[in-house]
């Protein structure tokens, strides 16, 4: 594929219609404003005032509302960590040394991403939103600019862009066209191992 001439790095996409489009400029910008307070309080040379108000400086965002019906149904397909499943989840977590859980695909929570994880994940990651600008009918880019290497990845944009029904086509940073790892999580294996007080092993 033909690289853009650009110094940033991308993420080229296609969109189903102008709704999903829009809704996810919106979003985008709200993120690039937020990011933009978050990361300046990150890394504020200044000393902390302990009776600052956060709030005032960083306001609440209702994430939901910028959803189209579409990410609303992918954020409803996600893992639930309060239910006994994901109790059971966190059982084994806990009980798997950190060598096999950090690497193993057993540890893939089925589902997608929440809203909350993946709104959290973008503000988190070091670097900074450049802009999402469309390129031509249906096809569309989304700019940022890493500070440093590691920043992060780039797994968070990817799922706000598959929230709202649209396809990568070519991420700049894997030079490819990504895809949701698969998990292998079992619940009835994960059961029969926490009831035996066992972590997972390889």
């Amino acid at each position: 594929m033909k690289q853009l001439n650009t110094p940033y790095f991308y993420i080229l996409f296609t969109y189903p219609n102008k709704e999903s489009f829009t809704s996810l400029q919106q979003i985008f910008t709200q993120l690039q404003h937020t990011k933009s307070l978050t990361d300046k309080i990150k890394f504020s040379e200044e000393e902390e005032d302990e009776n600052s108000d956060v709030e005032t400086i960083i306001p609440f965002v209702d994430w939901n509302n910028y959803l189209t019906p579409a990410a609303k149904q992918w954020f409803t397909n996600t893992f639930d960590f309060q239910s006994e499943e994901g109790k059971v989840y966190l059982r084994l977590w806990d009980s798997t040394s950190v060598a096999i859980r950090s690497y193993n695909t057993f540890f893939i929570p089925p589902g997608n991403w929440s809203l909350e994880s993946v709104i959290e994940s973008i503000l988190a990651c070091e670097y900074t939103l450049v802009a999402l600008e469309q390129l031509e009918t249906t096809k569309a880019v989304l700019y940022y600019d890493p500070w440093s290497a590691p920043f992060g990845g780039v797994e968070s944009l990817w799922q706000l862009i598959w929230a709202f029904d649209c396809q990568i086509v070519y991420d700049f940073y894997l030079d490819g066209v990504p895809s949701a790892e698969e998990s292998t999580w079992s619940y009835d294996l994960a059961k029969q191992l926490v009831e035996q007080n066992k972590g997972l092993s390889n």
